[in-house]
Formats: structure tokens, sequence, C-alpha cells
């Protein structure tokens, strides 16, 4: 950004050395200095234009490791919920690790019951598929089983000591 401040300073000083009507004497060698300013000139507008490419290469190269870090990332979050989908072995015991988990009919978000398990309630994952888990729940208190799927992510696993 500096070079590219001193640069424009150099070009503006040398446009206004270049229009000063100096009496010169010599018009020959008033010609060979208006080329040089020109060479010169030409020069400056060059080192210009390659300072706005390393800039504009420079923004590129960083939109292009954002683009891949994103990238990165959503592959990291799709390995993730896979690997947290098949923590789940046919009846292993889990634990509602959230406020509430609705059932859901069919492991899909669209299927949402309004039944639902609070936390702690402690269940046995029948099979999982996707991101959800079939389990069936007995209410202790009423004795009413209530079946269905639930999202894998609002339980964790009980493992036996």
């Amino acid at each position: 950004m500096n070079k590219k401040i001193i640069l424009a300073g150099s070009l503006a000083t040398l446009l206004a050395f270049s229009n000063c009507g100096g009496s010169s004497s010599n018009d020959a060698n008033s010609e060979i200095e208006k080329e040089k300013l020109k060479l010169k000139q030409a020069e400056l507008e060059l080192e210009k234009k390659k300072l706005e490419q390393k800039e504009e290469t420079k923004a590129s190269n960083e939109v292009e490791s954002k683009d891949e870090n994103a990238e990165e990332n959503r592959r990291k979050d799709v390995a993730e919920k896979a690997s947290k989908a098949n923590r789940f072995s046919a009846y292993s015991d889990a634990v509602v690790a959230v406020k509430r988990t609705y059932f859901y009919a069919m492991p899909d978000e669209k299927t949402k019951r309004s039944s639902f398990l609070i936390e702690n309630d402690r269940i046995t994952v029948e099979k999982s598929q996707r991101n959800f888990v079939y389990v069936s729940f007995t209410n202790e208190y009423n004795g009413k089983t209530t079946s269905g799927w639930l999202k894998s992510d609002d339980l964790e696993p009980i493992y036996a000591d």
C-alpha cells in the first residue's frame, strides 16, 4: 500500500514537472528530457499496475483460502455427524441430554410428533438410521409406552462399567 502511494506521488511530480514550461535554450535537450520523463512515467505506470495485480492476487488467494477452510470445516461437520449417528448400536442404553427431545414417526424431521422425552430419561436404542435412533420408552408413573424415532444428537450413550 505504501509503495502505491509513493508511486502515485512520483507520477504526479513527474507530470507536474513535464508540464512546466521551462525556458531552455536548447530545444533538442528539452525534447530528450521530455522523452526521458515519458519513459519514467511509463515505468511508474507499469509498477503501479504490477502492485495492483499483486493486491488483486493476494485478495483472490485470501478468498480461495477462506473457501478451502469453509469446505474443510463442512466436511468435518459431515463426518462428525456421521460418527455421532453411529455411536448407538442396537440395544445400547442412552440418556436424554437436552431439556426436551421429540419423537418422530420416521427418521425424518418432517414427521415430528407431539410426544417427547425430557432430560435424564433413560432409554434403550433398538436401531439407528441416519441421525435418528428408534426407541421404546415406558413411563414408570403411568405405564404408558411410547415408541418412535429420536434425534441421536439429543442423546448420550451410557456405557456399562
